[in-house]
Formats: C-alpha cells, structure tokens, sequence
C-alpha cells in the first residue's frame, strides 16, 4: 500500500508489520513506551496503527536535562524509532546523496527512485504527525544486523526527536 509522508513515498506491507511487531520487542524500557504511548493524541495513535506498528514495542528513549541554575524545570528529550515493512519510492535529495554515497550504498542504489529536489539552504524535512516531527531513513543506519545493511532490505525506519520544555524536572 502507498503512503505518501511528503516529501517521502513508500510502499508498505501494513500485514508484514504486524507480524515484525508479534514476533519482535524493541522496546527497552516499557514505562517509556507506556509514557510516549499515554501522551500521544488519537491521530499520533492512529498513524502507527495504520502501519501495523505496536508502540509498546518500539524503541523509545527518554533523557531528562535538568536546569542547574534554576534549581527547577528543564527539557525533556524523547527519541522514537519505529521499523515498518517496505520501501521507498521517492526520498528527499539530502539522502539521494548520502545513500548514492559509496560507503552507503554506492552502485547498489537504485536508479528508479524518485529523488525530490530541495533548494539551496532549505533545513531537513520532517513529516508532522500532528505535532510529532518524524523523518524516515534507512535502517541500516540504527541497527547493525546483515538483514538491514542491503538497499533493498524490505525495511523503513522512522525517527522522531520530540523536545519539551518541563518545569517540573
């Protein structure tokens, strides 16, 4: 099924990704998991469904960084990553480049994929997720698995880096 995460394009195998989730955990502390999953809206929650992905069992990091001067409050880093059945069609020029590269990819990358040109200074996309900024990439850059390191792997990973400000750190 095509899902279009502009200024990604993807094919996913929805079904596929249920199965990784039935038979995979990645998930390393699931309080985190119970934590992200308690306080994600109903359209943050349906988008994981809709790709078959079970958020309890995805690798969820959070880091707190307290204000010393302040004696109070401070930021809370939380980082999601989340592997889906698929592949891409279409990708943002940024990573056309990184994975054209020879150490990535090099003759191994694809011809047929749709590569969308960015201009000049323009920062790195994200895909919103009703207030959850999320790139996707290839795996082979979080997990060291000979299953991942090949272009056509069948796999896609999403990456979210959520920040809030917290005054009661």
């Amino acid at each position: 099924m095509t899902f279009e995460f502009y200024p990604w394009e993807t094919d996913i195998n929805v079904e596929a990704t249920r199965q990784l989730y039935l038979s995979n955990d990645y998930a390393e502390d699931k309080r985190i998991n119970e934590k992200i999953c308690d306080g994600m809206s109903e359209k943050q929650k349906a988008f994981f469904r809709s790709l078959g992905v079970d958020i309890m069992k995805i690798r969820a990091e959070e880091t707190v960084h307290p204000v010393p001067e302040e004696g109070t409050g401070g930021t809370v880093v939380r980082r999601i990553d989340f592997l889906f059945c698929g592949r891409f069609l279409r990708i943002p020029e940024y990573q056309g480049r990184i994975y054209r590269d020879e150490e990535a990819f090099g003759e191994r990358f694809p011809g047929t994929l749709e590569i969308v040109p960015m201009t000049e200074g323009e920062r790195i996309p994200v895909f919103d997720i009703d207030g959850l900024p999320c790139v996707f990439k290839h795996p082979c850059f979080l997990f060291d698995e000979p299953k991942f390191q090949a272009w056509d792997c069948g796999y896609i990973l999403g990456s979210i880096l959520n920040i809030e400000t917290c005054p009661d750190v």
